[in-house]
């Protein structure tokens, strides 16, 4: 779009002091940058063609070194399944194999029931509850935008696919889930942008070739992935149809600008050149580093390995049972409870042993990965059921199974409930 301006002859020329220089071109910079942040926010949708958006989510940069992974997942069926801190620090997609699953966000509360080939997109740092929705354990693959240095943490699930590491500057980004069905002998396009783009068979097979000098030709099968920079053009390579999802990370919005060039291997260093403000910047996914002074075992959770359990105790008032649970109306416990934590090896963890335990809040930390069983030892005077999340157990004795994979936070809210 072009400007144009319309001068009177009778138009009169003014004198302009050097203050209104400066304003001038204060303005005009302002003017600039405004634009620029627009363009990010106008960006158009990558989907073209047959490929269509999924799934959709905004995230800040799990760190300067990411990377791609997807990963293989078990999702149980609803009366072992427990809230957890979910992806590891990564952001991503939930991807539903066959079987149906259920998701509840434990911090909105909200509800998803992903159908075969849906998707949900999981931010950093999210507490949810996943179940399968049959009575086997299902199958779901999640793919994520990972911290390059803990891409093997993972929890209980199992890292099919990993890339190289490339540089994210500050900012937040966009990710866009793709979606397409190619019959045989059809091709369809993607767009590239400043970082590779993450690619996933679940049907078929595919072969990508880019237009990015130096980048080879891949042909990848149903259950494989992959990650290729520039413009992409992907062609069925099986008889029938083939089905692949990708991942496209957009520019950022409201910080940074995004690195121009990514790295080949796991082992090298970042090429981007980040900008000035990036190095002293602490790195979102390691916040927790905060609590070293107060609570110094929190800090090598990640790193070392061990999981960790975190309960809320809270009181609902009469009337409230689990069928009708609303979490906010619920106040916080006064320490009338006994809690014990059994281990996979026998071992029973009582609240003296918790690493943090007061009236209402316990943390048991530096745990070893199994299968645990919460039990509740003593109810609250004038209560007579509890219920985890929803789930309900038991009213005294043996309780509540929880299942915690290598490194996994598990988050949970236990509820105490007064005579109907």
């Amino acid at each position: 779009m072009s400007l144009s301006s319309h001068f009177s002859p009778r138009t009169r020329i003014r004198k302009f002091n050097s203050l209104s220089v400066i304003v001038a071109v204060l303005t005009a910079l302002t003017a600039v940058a405004m634009v620029a942040a627009q363009s990010d926010l106008e960006t158009p949708s990558p989907a073209k063609g047959t490929v269509q958006v999924i799934s959709q989510g905004m995230s800040a940069r799990p760190d300067l070194r990411s990377a791609w992974r997807v990963v293989e997942r078990e999702i149980p069926i609803r009366a072992d399944a427990r809230p957890s801190n979910r992806l590891e620090g990564s952001a991503g997609f939930l991807l539903a194999d066959e079987t149906p699953i259920f998701v509840t966000d434990q911090d909105t509360k909200l509800r998803y029931r992903l159908g075969s080939g849906e998707a949900l997109y999981v931010p950093i740092g999210a507490n949810q509850t996943w179940a399968s929705l049959d009575d086997q354990v299902a199958t779901a693959y999640s793919l994520e935008l990972a911290v390059r240095e803990t891409i093997e943490e993972v929890g209980a699930g199992e890292v099919i696919y990993n890339s190289g590491s490339f540089g994210m500057a500050e900012g937040d980004y966009d990710l866009d889930l793709l979606r397409d069905v190619l019959p045989n002998n059809k091709h369809s396009t993607i767009e590239g942008t400043d970082f590779p783009i993450l690619l996933f068979v679940t049907k078929g097979q595919i072969e990508i070739d880019s237009n990015k000098k130096g980048v080879k030709t891949q042909i990848i099968s149903e259950g494989e992935a992959t990650s290729v920079e520039g413009d992409l053009d992907i062609r069925t390579r099986s008889k029938g149809d083939a089905t692949y999802v990708a991942v496209v990370v957009g520019g950022s919005i409201g910080g940074g600008r995004t690195s121009t060039k990514a790295t080949a291997t796991p082992t090298e260093e970042p090429t981007a050149t980040p900008e000035p403000t990036e190095t002293p910047e602490p790195e979102a996914t390691k916040k927790p580093k905060k609590e070293k002074t107060p609570e110094p075992t929190e800090i090598p959770e990640s790193r070392s390995g061990t999981a960790e359990l975190k309960l809320e105790i809270r009181l609902c008032p009469a009337g409230m049972r689990p069928s009708n649970l609303n979490g906010d109306l619920c106040k916080a416990a006064n320490g009338d409870f006994s809690l014990a934590l059994v281990t996979p090896f026998g071992d029973s963890l009582r609240l003296r042993d918790a690493n943090r335990y007061d009236e209402n809040y316990v943390r048991w930390s530096n745990l070893k990965s199994g299968i645990y069983e919460l039990q509740v030892r003593k109810i609250p005077d004038g209560y007579d059921l509890s219920s985890l999340d929803g789930f309900l157990c038991c009213p005294r004795g043996d309780g509540y199974r929880i299942v915690l994979g290598r490194g996994e936070r598990v988050y949970g809210t236990l509820y105490f409930f007064r005579p109907a």
